[in-house]
């Protein structure tokens, strides 16, 4: 496909300039099979500027030390703009602007996620927080994470002592969380700086003869869902184990956003072993999935989608009656 420079501007995000980059770096951090699976998953679902935002997480830095730890500049070239900086009265972003090392779009989208860094609470607790990652890689329970918050608030414990003191994780996990999160967070950077530059570049070229310069690009396939409401427990009662299965007719609204027309898949992780197999309605034809988790492929029905999925949970053998944590974790992925 032959486009040009102002249309690949407007096309999505391009191959070329942020999927590779963000897993190149993700490649030089030297992670497990395991967190490396989980660190794409996540990256997976960042289509738009807005996206990246919404998962800011950790400590709040300098912008200097964002744009190194991102890698879009080096460290000499931030102890040069320091030193800049203290013989002026220039800002440190404005002096980076003039010397070609940040374009002022990266520049505020840089300066908006520094903003939501070192915040706590429901407002930005997204996908990097320490405790979500924790649920995300299977250390804890979404019910043991929301008694770790109730245990934080009126402390000045850190989330992650409160999971610890209540025994419901290690330091050494804890640790390995922190860690992952700035993982997380280095790559949040530069795919955020990619897909911040695109609009730029497009500004830049408005003056010239946008017709008589073209390129090649290649738009990349993505898809992200978005847990619009998800039911916190199944419960399970002596009725159900006579019958064998436990029905929920309303227990997850999924809200999808792709631009493949090919479909994508509905990634289904079993938290639990309440169920041998589970039955999914609301995503095309019903599907069954085994107790170990499974991907459904869903058809492609617009660039955004709202499903209401139902259940029917087969319970395994010698469950008991009770109130357990919501046996399914799901995720989305681009089907090839």
């Amino acid at each position: 496909m032959t486009i040009s420079k102002h249309e690949a501007s407007r096309a999505g995000p391009l191959a070329s300039s942020h999927q590779d980059p963000v897993k190149d770096l993700i490649g030089t951090m030297g992670l497990t099979p395991e967190q490396r699976h989980l660190v794409e998953r996540i990256c997976a679902q960042w289509v738009r500027v807005e996206d990246i935002l919404e998962t800011a997480a950790g400590p709040r830095e300098p912008i200097g030390e964002l744009l190194v730890k991102s890698g879009r500049i080096t460290r000499p070239q931030l102890d040069l703009a320091l030193a800049e900086q203290r013989q002026g009265r220039e800002k440190l972003g404005e002096i980076l602007v003039r010397k070609c090392w940040l374009t002022e779009p990266e520049l505020g989208a840089l300066l908006a996620f520094q903003e939501r860094l070192g915040t706590a609470g429901v407002q930005h607790a997204g996908p990097l927080q320490l405790g979500n990652l924790l649920v995300s890689a299977g250390k804890i329970t979404f019910e043991q994470l929301q008694d770790g918050i109730r245990r934080q608030r009126g402390s000045k414990k850190r989330i992650g002592e409160a999971l610890v003191e209540a025994g419901y994780t290690s330091e050494e996990q804890v640790a390995q969380g922190l860690s992952l999160q700035r993982v997380l967070v280095s790559a949040a950077l530069a795919a955020l700086l990619l897909l911040s530059l695109t609009p730029g570049k497009a500004r830049a070229m408005t003056s010239a003869k946008s017709a008589q310069m073209r390129v090649s690009a290649t738009v990349s396939a993505y898809v992200k869902l978005d847990v619009l409401q998800q039911q916190q427990s199944l419960t399970i009662t002596p009725q159900d184990i006579q019958r064998g299965y436990v029905d929920v007719s309303t227990g997850t609204s999924l809200r999808t956003r792709t631009n493949d027309r090919n479909g994508f898949l509905v990634n289904f992780d079993s938290r639990s072993n309440v169920f041998e197999r589970v039955s999914v309605t609301g995503i095309g034809r019903t599907v069954e999935i085994g107790s170990g988790g499974g991907a459904v492929r869903a058809a492609y029905s617009g660039p955004e989608s709202v499903a209401q999925l139902s259940y029917r949970f087969y319970l395994a053998q010698g469950v008991q009656s009770g109130n357990y944590p919501w046996p399914l974790q799901i995720s989305g992925s681009v089907s090839y």
